[in-house]
């Protein structure tokens, strides 16, 4: 199923964006039933404030759970969902318990933010968000403070900078307008190289699949005709050739040092036994300067000695 394709690509951009500042684990391990929760983080320091992550970051700061789906959230994978959140708020407890320390309060706990394209407003008034006094902003949208679950309803976000982060896990227009921000965005912009990493590696992914749906058809070719799919091609073909350039002159150093420290073993002893041939490649690690003194001051035997251990 396609899904999985973008639910990877969430949890990579979340995990991208977010390490930096403290300990993303992916794939995190909830125990009872092993189950999965798509991203745990834990801030290194709360204290910290990373505004270029916007909203994402006001979600992250004080330790989260990200559960993102690339369709709309259906109520058993609400359920399921939050069922992992109270396994981690249950082992916190008894962690604590077990160490004899303070049970933590339940707004030291973390929340669990569900990542959602679209949610129709009959399931928001199902799940009773709290729409008054709602300081999150449009499209962020909270559960009761014992619960600890906001969801992020994508496509009801502002097109702010501040939710761009979460913009590029929607669908069809609204994730192509985040790209096009973020191709926008100045070359040296925090996370700009991370994002463009991530689609070009969507795109690949994409590429690879038979059963694409039509927007990830389109998806895949506005990545293909985006000049941050154009930079990132320049870059890595630059750094491929400057990488051969490198690897060739290392070789032909290598090898005119190989015929002179050759030409040395012969002139001094005669002959290329095993023995000698076997210890050139040590020899030739050294340069001109340091090998040549050693070619002529050492004998064949101190030559062997010396270089035949030489890691």
């Amino acid at each position: 199923m396609t899904r999985f394709v973008h639910d990877i690509f969430a949890k990579d951009a979340l995990e991208a964006f977010l390490s930096p500042w403290g300990e993303a684990i992916p794939q995190m391990v909830v125990q009872s039933e092993t189950r999965y929760i798509d991203l745990y983080f834990t801030p290194t320091d709360a204290s910290v404030d990373v505004p270029m992550l916007g909203l994402l970051w006001k979600c992250a700061a004080n330790g989260a759970a990200f559960e993102a789906f690339r369709c709309a959230v259906q109520d058993d994978e609400i359920r399921s969902t939050m069922g992992k959140l109270f396994n981690v708020h249950e082992e916190i407890t008894r962690k604590a318990k077990q160490e004899d320390l303070p049970v933590p309060k339940t707004s030291d706990l973390p929340r669990l933010w569900i990542v959602t394209p679209t949610m129709s407003k009959k399931k928001l008034r199902a799940i009773n968000v709290i729409t008054e006094d709602n300081e999150w902003g449009d499209g962020v949208y909270l559960l009761s403070e014992m619960q600890r679950t906001g969801i992020i309803v994508v496509h009801h976000l502002p097109k702010t900078p501040d939710t761009v982060w979460f913009r590029i896990l929607g669908r069809g227009k609204v994730q192509q307008e985040a790209i096009d921000e973020i191709e926008a965005l100045p070359a040296n912009s925090p996370y700009r190289d991370e994002a463009l990493k991530l689609f070009v590696k969507l795109k690949v992914t994409l590429e690879n699949r038979n059963d694409r749906e039509q927007n990830e058809t389109e998806l895949m070719m506005k990545l293909a005709d985006s000049p941050l799919f154009t930079e990132y091609m320049n870059r890595a073909t630059a750094t491929a050739v400057e990488a051969a350039v490198e690897t060739a002159v290392a070789t032909a150093v290598r090898s005119v040092h190989q015929d002179v420290v050759e030409s040395l073993i012969l002139k001094r002893f005669g002959s290329l036994d095993d023995d000698l041939i076997r210890v050139i490649p040590n020899i030739i690690k050294l340069s001109p300067l340091e090998f040549t003194p050693l070619m002529v001051d050492l004998s064949r035997e101190e030559l062997i000695d010396r270089f035949s251990n030489n890691d």
